[in-house]
């Protein structure tokens, strides 16, 4: 393994067995993209506007003021930001029910603060799929931040030892069921703000069960 490469049958076999059973279908910068690619086609109004903005700024200065120390994260942050045409259903759902001009006007901060929360479920969950391929390429993964934040002597390691024994490092200490139980949680209050906004979150529900699982309660 002092090559770089990486093992996916060793990997799987070193994790917790409800970790597997998640699919993973969410794809943050995907949905930036189809926001985009909704807005440039039906030229949303101000508000629909600057709820993408806030979307797209939050995620990029998050990332800006990383500073992390990794070789080449930036030049390859672009890739990062990949178009995908099959997104998941329940994406699909919150672009449509806000390119409703009507629900738009009327929940505009709310639904801004709540689709904050699901990108952030989402961003954690591609980026643990992703952890491998980020390691490799020496990306910004927010598996890696969390690391940094919380075992900065692991962080340090990273350049020192293959990949396979970083990701043995950061499975040994929790740190994927943490971010697991942190995306579960963070997914849980958007739901209860969406139905304190009076507003069936039935049909979104049945589509997240599809992604969340043994995790779903």
């Amino acid at each position: 393994m002092n090559d770089g490469s990486f093992n996916e049958k060793i990997f799987l076999k070193n994790i917790p067995n409800n970790f597997k059973t998640i699919p993973f279908f969410l794809i943050w910068q995907s949905y930036i993209q189809e926001c985009f690619k909704l807005y440039k086609l039906s030229m949303r109004t101000k508000v629909w506007g600057e709820f993408i903005s806030t979307i797209s700024k939050q995620y990029f200065q998050e990332i800006d003021c990383l500073e992390l120390k990794i070789p080449n994260y930036q030049s390859n942050l672009w890739q990062t930001i990949r178009f995908r045409s099959c997104s998941p259903l329940w994406v699909n759902f919150l672009i449509n029910f806000l390119s409703n001009d009507t629900n738009l006007k009327f929940y505009s901060q709310k639904l801004r603060e709540i689709i904050l929360k699901l990108g952030k479920v989402a961003k954690i969950i591609d980026d643990i799929n992703d952890l491998n391929d980020d390691l490799s390429n020496r990306r910004w993964n927010y598996i890696l931040i969390k690391t940094r934040e919380k075992y900065p002597s692991i962080f340090n390691k990273i350049n020192k030892i293959d990949d396979f024994g970083i990701i043995q490092l950061i499975i040994n200490n929790g740190i994927i069921d943490e971010s697991i139980y942190e995306a579960c949680n963070t997914y849980h209050n958007a739901i209860a703000n969406l139905k304190n906004m009076g507003l069936c979150t039935d049909e979104f529900e049945q589509y997240m069960k599809l992604f969340f699982s043994n995790w779903y309660k």
